[in-house]
């Protein structure tokens, strides 16, 4: 089966082919080496018999019910915020800064029940844990601040996000907060035959079991 895998690899980048569009974020290498070699083998050996892996990412971001909730919650915090830099401390004072609901209050609870504001801490982890995810063109981004060794936060919108990316950017099938994000340079350059080519261990009838062009 590694050896079936790899072949399918190598004659993926051996042979030139129209990149699928999109690409998941923090699985890189995956997308390069297994979804780019699927969407080939669904288009050069079989048609339409294996389809883009992606479109299941899609059907799983389409029926998830938290997106809605992390949108409303990065729109209150972009409108309270704006382009500036923020902690969970100030997320947590301005929350509860007022005797009535504010919309990120509101954001929060129907995103995370009562335990959203129940401490820094927690309000901490709970946007930790939504980093980088896209949802309709916004997403939230994180750094340790050095200077106070604190973690701030800022919503940045991608303008640039088309419409097919918002149908499941921030897909957590695999992990939490991964993206797809826009394309980028694979690994690989399209040409080369990397990975090397694997040893067989089996017997082949084939003349050469490498060469795709031999295949039936």
């Amino acid at each position: 089966m590694v050896v079936a895998a790899c072949i399918l690899i190598r004659a993926r980048f051996t042979h030139l082919h129209q990149r699928a569009q999109g690409r998941l974020a923090s699985f890189e290498t995956w997308d390069d080496l297994v979804r780019q070699t699927v969407c080939w083998a669904d288009s050069a050996l079989c048609p339409h018999e294996f389809g883009d892996p992606m479109d299941l990412v899609r059907e799983a971001q389409a029926a998830d019910p938290e997106a809605d909730a992390l949108f409303a919650l990065l729109d209150a915090l972009r409108d309270q915020f704006d382009t500036a830099e923020f902690t969970a401390k100030e997320v947590q004072s301005v929350a509860k800064g007022v005797n009535i609901y504010t919309p990120v209050e509101t954001a929060l609870l129907d995103l995370a029940g009562d335990r959203a504001l129940q401490s820094v801490k927690s309000l901490g982890r709970i946007l930790r844990f939504r980093e980088g995810r896209f949802v309709h063109g916004l997403r939230l981004i994180g750094r340790v601040d050095k200077s106070s060794g604190s973690r701030v936060y800022r919503v940045q919108a991608d303008e640039g996000t088309n419409s097919q990316q918002n149908e499941f950017d921030g897909f957590d099938g695999f992990l939490p907060s991964h993206t797809e994000k826009a394309e980028t340079l694979p690994l690989y350059k399209e040409g080369e035959t990397n990975p090397l080519n694997p040893s067989n261990p089996f017997a082949s009838p084939l003349d050469d079991v490498f060469d795709p062009d031999n295949w039936a």
